[in-house]
């Protein structure tokens, strides 16, 4: 597999792009024209190499290629904002079309983390409603909502401890660690009001009926509740309604939390697996089929 670094630049501020890598499991020198691709994104406050997307990439069967969105981590731009929703679609427009058109690459794959798997949801619902308004086929055939946040009103309830600093500063600085750095992020109750107001039920009106995705959450998120991932599960599944053919896959994992720490293994095999069921068409939809740790039979009794 041949690893590279690209800067995507901003057309009018050349101060800002977007650093990513792309993994081609043929080498450099295969041509690209045509091959499928996935995309990999992060969370809030992460970084292309974030939690389990850098191990998922050499296990996925296709080309990848996965960022930093701008003001994260090596991309820089703006000030980070807590619900920059809308700059973080641009970013995934951006590193879209430089994959098309640079490389002529067909994005078949969108797997998101948390904040990334909400603004990459509605890139697929603009991107197959631009393509199809061109006369093109939408590329997209499966989306990996990992730990996708559904009712954006209940950050509310994450956030209270913050209101005391709204009152008396007028603003909550929030400490975290970003690729073994300290980072500072500064909210304001604004911010919230913005975050809580997002529309995540685009995906109802407008995403494609023919895509089909794999919901993987947690049973022990503190950040999503876990019946975030059910609703998705649900909306994707009621597209059959409306004659759609995309299915609906639900993974829970018993002990895992919001960032899936000691449970990457299984996210990257549970995603490679049902991608394979969409490669091969075989995929099924309802709950995915239980995980097993290597070496480990499905009765949980070791094999010899």
């Amino acid at each position: 597999m041949h690893s590279s670094t690209h800067r995507i630049p901003f057309p009018g501020h050349e101060e800002w792009y977007i650093e990513g890598t792309l993994d081609q499991k043929g080498g450099a020198d295969v041509p690209t024209s045509g091959w499928p691709i996935a995309l990999i994104l992060h969370g809030s406050l992460g970084h292309r190499d974030y939690l389990y997307q850098r191990t998922l990439s050499p296990h996925l069967p296709l080309d990848t290629f996965r960022f930093d969105f701008r003001s994260n981590a090596r991309s820089p731009g703006p000030s980070w904002q807590y619900a920059g929703f809308a700059a973080d679609v641009a970013d995934v427009h951006a590193a879209a079309a430089y994959l098309r058109e640079r490389f002529g690459y067909r994005i078949v794959l969108v797997v998101g983390h948390s904040r990334g798997s909400v603004v990459g949801l509605r890139w697929v619902c603009e991107d197959t409603t631009e393509r199809r308004a061109r006369g093109l086929e939408g590329e997209v055939k499966g989306y990996a909502n990992v730990s996708g946040r559904w009712r954006m009103g209940k950050i509310r309830d994450i956030t209270q401890h913050m209101l005391p600093d709204f009152q008396t500063k007028g603003y909550h600085d929030w400490h975290v660690r970003v690729a073994s750095k300290p980072v500072v992020a500064r909210v304001h109750a604004a911010d919230i009001d913005r975050f809580a107001a997002y529309d995540s039920t685009i995906v109802e009106r407008e995403f494609p009926l023919d895509v089909h995705v794999l919901t993987v959450h947690g049973m022990r998120d503190q950040v999503v509740p876990t019946y975030d991932g059910i609703i998705y599960s649900r909306v994707f599944e009621s597209r059959r309604e409306r004659g759609g053919t995309g299915r609906s896959t639900l993974h829970l994992i018993e002990e895992s939390d919001h960032n899936h720490k000691g449970h990457y293994q299984e996210v990257n095999d549970t995603i490679v697996r049902w991608w394979r069921t969409v490669e091969d068409g075989t995929v099924q939809g309802g709950m995915a089929p239980a995980w097993h740790p290597p070496g480990e039979a499905s009765d949980g009794k070791s094999k010899l």
